[in-house]
């Protein structure tokens, strides 16, 4: 899940500073920032996706609420285990907001609606 933040949030800067949000997907998915998120899952709709959640408003794929439970579990294991979690807390106050704004159920990439 950090990983669709980030990408939601160079999508984001990327379009705040006028370049076409697909066009940018494109391009990172051609470098070192290509992931998982921006090739098979991206937040904004590009040709090569036509199932991704963002087509469909966010209605279909992996909810929102859900993964704050399982990112609630994983800071149970972090805590138990004495072992940082800095990153997992970032992430959870992003799901956590989305949750509390009344979009759990809808998919983690909702999240790029907070920008664009």
């Amino acid at each position: 899940m950090s990983c669709m933040i980030t990408t939601c949030e160079a999508i984001a800067a990327s379009a705040k500073n006028g370049v076409d949000p697909a066009l940018f997907v494109d391009v990172l998915n051609k470098c070192s920032g290509q992931s998982w998120v921006s090739s098979k899952y991206s937040p904004v709709p590009i040709h090569t996706m036509p199932n991704a959640p963002c087509r469909k408003d966010f209605d279909v794929g992996f909810q929102s609420k859900l993964a704050l439970k399982d990112l609630n579990m994983a800071r149970e294991i972090f805590t138990s285990s004495g072992v940082s979690s800095t990153m997992l807390n970032n992430v959870m106050e992003v799901y956590e907001k989305i949750v509390r704004d009344g979009r759990g159920t809808k998919d983690i990439g909702v999240y790029i609606k907070e920008f664009l």
